[in-house]
């Protein structure tokens, strides 16, 4: 791998393009106004632990290294947040989200990893409005930056140019599968 492609190789062709369904989900998650109570926040944290129910056991067999996958675990997180707020989780369910292949579960890795960035923000707000340090929304803590970096380092070297379709079309699919799913 070289750095040219590590630089504008699948991960600029994946910020490039799910420019739309990033945009989209946030417009549709107003995520300020699933913080403003304990409930609406237990809802959202719900549904996400229903997708990474599914999700995270598909993916980590998919990426199959378990020591750079164990690290970015987030099911146990969301356990932890909604035992914090007195609040059950709910059985695991992505139905309508496959994945098939390594690449393919990298694209939709590049969603949640990505997703820590914004987290951050979510997470000073969860502790602002609602008292408790969030382990979700702010996973990484001062590392999220170094995660991040890493993370795409990792997508560059493993997604060949041959993959790099259906890591942009899982990466779309994740976008889209989490919108609907998180609208209600």
């Amino acid at each position: 791998m070289t750095g040219l492609r590590a630089r504008g190789g699948v991960v600029e062709r994946l910020r490039r393009e799910t420019r739309d369904e990033h945009d989209a989900i946030e417009l549709t998650l107003d995520w300020e106004r699933r913080t403003a109570t304990v409930g609406a926040y237990a809802g959202w944290l719900r549904r996400l632990h229903a997708f990474h129910g599914w999700w995270e056991p598909r993916a980590a067999e998919l990426v199959d290294d378990p020591a750079f996958f164990e690290p970015r675990r987030k099911l146990g997180l969301l356990a932890g947040d909604l035992e914090r707020i007195g609040a059950e989780p709910v059985a695991a369910d992505a139905a309508g989200l496959a994945l098939a292949t390594r690449a393919e579960a990298l694209g939709s890795m590049y969603v949640l990893e990505g997703s820590t960035l914004g987290g951050k923000l979510i997470a000073r707000r969860v502790r602002d409005v609602l008292g408790f340090e969030p382990g979700y929304h702010d996973p990484y803590g001062a590392r999220t930056g170094a995660m991040w970096r890493v993370f795409q380092a990792r997508l560059a070297a493993d997604v060949e140019a041959h993959e790099e379709d259906e890591a942009v079309d899982a990466a779309r699919r994740t976008f889209r599968h989490l919108r609907e799913r998180l609208a209600g």
